[in-house]
């Protein structure tokens, strides 16, 4: 990837049809009956032997009640600020800003995807509550660690948990960091700190499975494909690189936050 350009501002007509094909065949097997049937049975199984194991052991049950609550949302939106703009390890230095602005403005329009879906699965009748809301013997962690839920607010149910927002905004990370990895290890660390994250609603009880792997998926390959492979990222990054650049002047001139590449660069 060169070091002139991040994202081109170009149609790219074949990968944006891959997206929205893939994600409507995502949606019609959500939306068949007997498909959907079989994605909620291993989701009911799968909830259970994850929900399940916090039963057996206090530790293991206080530390999926850390990381199911919003204070653990916090630390894992600056690990994933750290990776995203992590110098020549995905794009060259003088990419990082650019790469922080393309990703930003393609969640933002995730945005505006998932409000347009969210109306569309109401409309249809596909919205449902999640695992804790449906099975009365599902272990709650709010109920069991009252410290947790007071002071960092565990998120454990859900009325409305498809899809899965959390996830989406994970997914679309992760995808959007595969764009520019080139090694084995780059898509395992990217993929495998995604799936880590995603697990805290799925054990405690947020969300089911599919709203994860099928409605997360659906939101973050819209958003990629509308985004990425288009001319609109790839214009409003340029756009708002060209614009901060005073703002990041004054920001160079802090020790220790002007050795961050996104603050040096572009000079």
């Amino acid at each position: 990837m060169g070091d002139a350009q991040l994202l081109q501002p170009v149609w790219q007509t074949k990968k944006i049809v891959f997206c929205n094909v893939f994600a409507l065949i995502l949606l019609l097997l959500w939306a068949w009956p007997l498909t959907h049937d079989l994605a909620m049975r291993f989701d009911v199984a799968f909830f259970r032997v994850l929900n399940d194991s916090l039963k057996e052991n206090y530790v293991w049950a206080s530390i999926w009640a850390i990381m199911s609550s919003r204070f653990f949302d916090f630390i894992v939106a600056i690990i994933l600020l750290v990776l995203l703009i992590k110098a020549d390890w995905l794009y060259g230095a003088k990419m990082v800003r650019q790469a922080f602005f393309a990703l930003l403005v393609i969640m933002l329009l995730q945005v505006v995807v998932r409000i347009i879906f969210t109306k569309l699965v109401i409309a249809f009748g596909w919205q449902h509550a999640s695992p804790t809301a449906t099975l009365d013997d599902a272990y709650r962690l709010s109920r069991h660690f009252d410290f947790f839920e007071q002071k960092l607010e565990i998120k454990d149910s859900s009325n409305r948990s498809f899809p899965g927002d959390h996830a989406s905004v994970l997914m679309i990370w992760a995808l959007f960091l595969s764009v520019f990895a080139r090694k084995f290890s780059q898509y395992f660390i990217v993929w495998l700190l995604a799936i880590i994250f995603m697990m805290p609603r799925l054990i405690a009880g947020a969300h089911w499975a599919s709203d994860d792997y099928i409605g997360g998926l659906i939101l973050a390959l819209l958003a990629l494909g509308w985004g990425m492979y288009t001319p609109f990222a790839a214009k409003l990054s340029s756009g708002l690189v060209c614009i901060t650049k005073p703002i990041f002047r004054l920001v160079n001139k802090i020790p220790v936050l002007n050795r961050l590449a996104i603050v040096r660069y572009p000079e």
